[in-house]
């Protein structure tokens, strides 16, 4: 449901002068969450809560369908290395997936603080499917 922003969201949340930033966050946060949600008691339901000044819509959104199963191994290594992640990174994301004993639609609500004026408000209603 969400995958199809991810493009858009990349491209509406990362200016020019920020993107070797905005790299960073798409190899760090949702390996950081694939790898934290192994631990998490199998069923447990989450919410994310972030921010605009970074990547968070296009990590949240990403994380959340890899764990759901819409996104597969093949396709995260693709986006992530589309979103500069070096393959160090995007396999330690595809082993927190291996490490998740049973996929399923776990994030309940992804919500974002708006800190950016300029950040439109109808970018947030795609982001989070309201």
């Amino acid at each position: 449901m969400r995958r199809h922003h991810l493009q858009r969201l990349a491209e509406d949340s990362v200016s020019e002068e920020k993107t070797e930033v905005a790299c960073k966050h798409i190899a760090y946060k949702p390996c950081a969450l694939l790898h934290q949600r192994s631990r998490l008691p199998e069923g447990a339901a989450e919410i994310l809560i972030g921010d605009d000044t970074e990547t968070d819509a296009l990590a949240y959104s990403l994380y959340a369908d890899v764990i759901a199963g819409r996104i597969k191994e093949k396709e995260l290594g693709d986006i992530m290395s589309r979103e500069g992640s070096d393959s160090e990174e995007i396999e330690a994301a595809i082993e927190g997936l291996k490490a998740i004993k049973t996929l399923g639609d776990r994030v309940e609500w992804i919500t974002y603080i708006c800190q950016k004026e300029k950040t439109r408000r109808s970018f947030w209603n795609t982001a989070t499917g309201l």
